[in-house]
């Protein structure tokens, strides 16, 4: 998961230099959105049901869930933005994809210190 994110914070930052997140249109950033709030609705459900569940296999799917939908609501953010706002918005853009990215990292050395602190 860190090296993900660590990934993604890299491609975000390459918003701040010249680089383009991307055209959408309307009906396709509502989709995206939909999409994004209907999966964040899932994700919570099945947090909920794997909650009390202590096994690998169960934390593995938390966190991956997690880091999906922080990503999700990045990708939301861009495609509302390109509709809605006229004009480049790649600051805004690539500091919410750093922000998030950052997040994604941070979960995953949480879970690796918390992994070894357990060993």
């Amino acid at each position: 998961l860190s090296i993900s994110g660590l990934c993604y914070v890299g491609y975000s930052v390459r918003l701040f230099f010249g680089g383009s997140a991307g055209q959408y249109s309307e009906v396709m950033a509502l989709a995206i959105a939909a999409y994004t709030f209907v999966e964040f609705g899932i994700q919570i459900h099945d947090l909920i049901k794997l909650r009390k569940q202590h096994d690998l296999e169960a934390k593995a799917l938390r966190l991956v869930s997690l880091c999906g939908i922080l990503v999700s609501f990045v990708l939301t953010q861009t495609a509302i933005m390109s509709f809605s706002e006229p004009g480049e918005h790649n600051f805004s853009d690539g500091l919410a994809g750093v922000v998030f990215g950052g997040l994604v990292v941070i979960v995953g050395v949480i879970s690796l210190l918390l992994h070894r602190k357990k060993e």
